[in-house]
């Protein structure tokens, strides 16, 4: 069981060292800190007045969510993959393990 956790733990390794270099070549860190500004923006007190400025962020924000939702659900579902694997090693129990590489050949 040890053998198998570790080859699944160092697959699910590699998918995140896979993952990250995508984020890079697409430019996801920026795209989320883009995000963020613009979210930030919609809090200030003067934002609200300006009904083209309102339209032309909120359909920014809105292309954002849009883009960077895959990718986001991704990252959580391989920290799931890595957090079962986890608790399937602390607890001994292997049978876990066949969905948990059903997942990384998801991935």
């Amino acid at each position: 069981m040890a053998r198998e956790i570790a080859e699944i733990r160092r697959q699910i390794e590699q998918i995140r060292g896979r993952l990250a270099d995508l984020y890079r070549s697409v430019n996801i860190g920026a795209e989320k800190t883009r995000l963020a500004d613009l979210e930030q923006q919609t809090y200030a007190d003067n934002f609200w007045g300006d009904q083209e400025n309102i339209m032309k962020v909120n359909q920014e924000i809105s292309r954002l969510r849009k883009k960077l939702a895959p990718w986001i659900s991704l990252d959580c579902e391989i920290d799931d993959a890595m957090t079962l694997l986890e608790i399937a090693q602390e607890e001994g129990d292997n049978s876990v393990l066949s969905e948990i590489e059903g997942q990384i050949g998801s991935f």
